[in-house]
């Protein structure tokens, strides 16, 4: 038998536990994940899971939060956030809905940062999701893309939300919504 016909079944099947500040682990792989289809929630955005797709939380500390999204096509990563560097040179575009994007390249994959209006910004769209990871390429990008949408306030009907902030840290809110 050929290994090599498994290892994209284990590829998708491993995946790290979730993490927060300091590298600590905030429970189990299997605890945090979330088959599609489903909307999964972080901060104030909103991911679409699809059928054959599986999100699992990432990440949750002070300044931003994560879920990966692992399926057929290989895995994305959304990571909503108040605190990103400038891009330098960034290429941007508005997509169909009129939301504004940069696309960037990182560590070789394609990656996007969505623009959107805060309830801190006054109105004005600034840096707050990027969206990475091998699941971009190949023309599924805008696909993706579409899926991904952030609110000023907090994100509705979420299958499964998570908070991330001081709030969390400290234990005044929980890790779920």
């Amino acid at each position: 038998m050929n290994l090599l016909h498994l290892l994209p079944l284990l590829l998708l099947q491993a995946a790290d536990p979730p993490r927060t500040v300091n590298d600590g682990v905030l429970g189990t792989t299997e605890e945090f994940a979330t088959k599609g289809p489903a909307r999964v929630c972080v901060g104030n955005t909103m991911v679409e899971v699809l059928p054959g797709e599986t999100a699992y939380l990432d990440y949750l500390g002070i300044h931003w939060g994560a879920v990966r999204i692992v399926g057929p096509h290989g895995k994305f990563v959304v990571k909503e956030g108040d605190s990103w560097a400038p891009l330098k040179r960034p290429d941007l575009f508005q997509d169909e809905s009129g939301r504004t994007f940069a696309r960037t390249r990182r560590d070789g994959e394609p990656a996007y940062l969505l623009f959107a209006a805060t309830e801190f910004s006054d109105g004005e769209e600034v840096p707050r999701v990027w969206i990475s990871g091998e699941a971009l390429k190949k023309g599924r990008a805008s696909s993706i893309l579409e899926r991904v949408r952030t609110r000023q306030k907090e994100a509705t009907g979420c299958d499964r939300a998570f908070n991330y902030g001081w709030d969390m840290l400290f234990g005044e809110e929980s890790i779920e919504k």
